[in-house]
């Protein structure tokens, strides 16, 4: 027994050009947006599509952080800059002052 191509019946689905291809098979079986929404979902969950929503996830949360963390981090600096000066101001005036005993003077110029 064969199928209306010649082949066998039980090959009938094995064969690319055995499959229906009119247009009107085509849009009965999901034309327009839906066959658009599909082969879209379908890329989304193939193995490309899962590697690229996670890059664009990671990127867009890096994205967040920043803009969440950008005030405290400011605030953070400032607060360790506050710390970092008054202990910088004294070694510079503490170094100073111990190149002050050590060089000798003669007649109010530094001779080295």
């Amino acid at each position: 027994m064969s199928n209306k191509q010649g082949y066998p019946e039980d090959t009938y689905d094995t064969y690319p050009d055995s499959y229906p291809n009119d247009q009107s098979d085509r849009e009965s079986n999901g034309g327009g947006c839906g066959k658009c929404c599909k082969s879209f979902a379908k890329f989304m969950f193939s193995h490309i599509g899962l590697c690229g929503m996670v890059v664009a996830y990671s990127v867009a949360g890096g994205f967040i952080f920043q803009h969440l963390e950008a005030t405290n981090e400011k605030q953070e600096c400032i607060k360790a800059m506050d710390k970092y000066v008054p202990m910088e101001n004294k070694t510079v005036y503490d170094l100073w002052s111990l190149a002050q005993a050590y060089v000798p003077q003669v007649g109010g110029i530094v001779c080295a």
